[in-house]
C-alpha cells in the first residue's frame, strides 16, 4: 500500500471512489471499506445493469460502447450526489473527461495489480467472464489486459490519491489499509467526522 504521488486530498471530500482495471477487487474492497466507514456502498456497473435490465456485455453488443459510456456517465453523476458513500467504478469510467472531473472531487483509491494477476482473477470469476465485453479486437486474454491496462495506467495514476497494491493482499487487508489512510488523511473519515 503506497501513497501515490498524486495531488493532496483536501478534507471534506465525499464520496470515496475506487478505480482500477476489471478484476482488481473494487467491488469487494469497496463493500468492506464502506462497512468500516459506516456508509453506503455503490457499484456503478451494477447501477447501470439495474437501470438497463441488461448486462454490461449486452449493452455493449446491443447499443455499442459509446452508449454504454453515456449511461455510465449518467450513473456516475447520479452516484456522486449520494454524499457520504463509497463508489466502485467500472474500469473504463476514467476514460471520459467529464467523469474524471467528477471523480477527482472525492478521495480516489486506485486498486493496482499486474496484468497477469488481473487475468487470473478475471478467468476465475465466471460472472465477470460472462458479463464483461472484450475491450479490444484481441478477444480477451493476457495481450488484451496488458494493452488496455497500459492505455489506462497513466490516467489511473493521475487520478489516484492513494494506490493499493492488490496482488498479494486479501480484500480485508486492503479495506483496512484504505480506511487507515482515509483516517490519517481526513481524520475519522473523508468528512473529517
Amino acid at each position: 500500500m503506497n501513497p501515490s504521488s498524486a495531488q493532496e486530498s483536501p478534507a471534506g471530500r465525499w464520496p470515496v471512489y475506487l478505480i482500477g482495471y476489471r478484476g482488481s477487487g473494487k467491488s469487494t474492497v469497496g463493500r468492506l471499506l464502506a462497512q468500516r466507514l459506516g456508509c453506503p456502498f455503490f457499484d456503478s456497473d451494477q447501477s447501470i445493469i439495474q437501470q438497463a435490465n441488461l448486462s454490461v456485455s449486452d449493452i455493449f453488443a446491443e447499443f455499442g460502447e459509446v452508449e454504454f459510456r453515456r449511461r455510465e456517465s449518467r450513473v456516475i453523476t447520479e452516484l456522486s450526489q449520494c454524499g457520504q458513500s463509497v463508489i466502485a467504478l467500472g474500469g473504463g469510467a476514467i476514460l471520459l473527461a467529464a467523469n474524471r472531473d467528477i471523480i477527482c472531487r472525492g478521495p480516489v483509491l486506485f486498486l493496482h495489480a499486474p496484468a497477469e494477476v488481473l487475468l487470473q482473477r478475471i478467468d476465475t470469476d465466471a460472472a465477470s467472464a460472462a458479463n464483461r465485453p472484450a475491450l479490444t479486437n484481441l478477444g480477451g486474454g493476457l495481450a488484451e489486459v496488458r494493452r488496455v491496462l497500459a492505455e489506462r495506467l497513466a490516467i489511473y495514476m493521475q487520478l489516484a490519491d492513494y494506490v493499493l497494491e492488490v496482488a498479494d493482499a486479501a480484500p480485508d487487508q486492503l479495506a483496512d489499509h484504505a480506511a487507515k489512510w482515509l483516517k490519517r488523511t481526513f481524520g475519522r473519515n473523508p468528512s473529517g467526522g
